[in-house]
């Protein structure tokens, strides 16, 4: 792919990567800088404080990780559900994620 042409895929599958591994050594401002390029390359202005938009902009930049993970939405546990969670494949020896999403937005105060 890296010679036919596809230069921004391999950029995009790199980032991908690396944002795993950013992942899975706790380097927290690697990971949010990385989550925000994806969800603004991802997800239109209109829609960025949507947390669906979100879900699915984790989905894509975590792309790379269905190598060594089965990622599924919204899976139940307990009293709700988890937005994403990565169950490690057989023979993968890391650990399980968990991603809850919440939404934060700031009241704007009226003068």
């Amino acid at each position: 792919m890296s010679v036919s042409g596809w230069p921004e895929v391999m950029r995009v599958l790199r980032a991908s990567e690396q944002l795993l591994t950013d992942t899975l050594n706790v380097e927290e401002e690697r990971v949010a800088k990385g989550l925000d390029r994806a969800h603004m390359e991802a997800v239109s202005i209109l829609a960025y404080n949507d947390e669906n938009s979100l879900s699915c902009a984790i989905w894509l930049a975590y792309y790379s990780a269905r190598k060594e993970y089965r990622l599924i939405r919204e899976l139940p546990s307990g009293r709700g559900f988890a937005d994403v969670v990565f169950l490690p494949l057989p023979a993968v020896n890391k650990p399980a994620l968990v991603v809850d999403i919440i939404i934060y937005v700031e009241e704007k105060k009226s003068m």
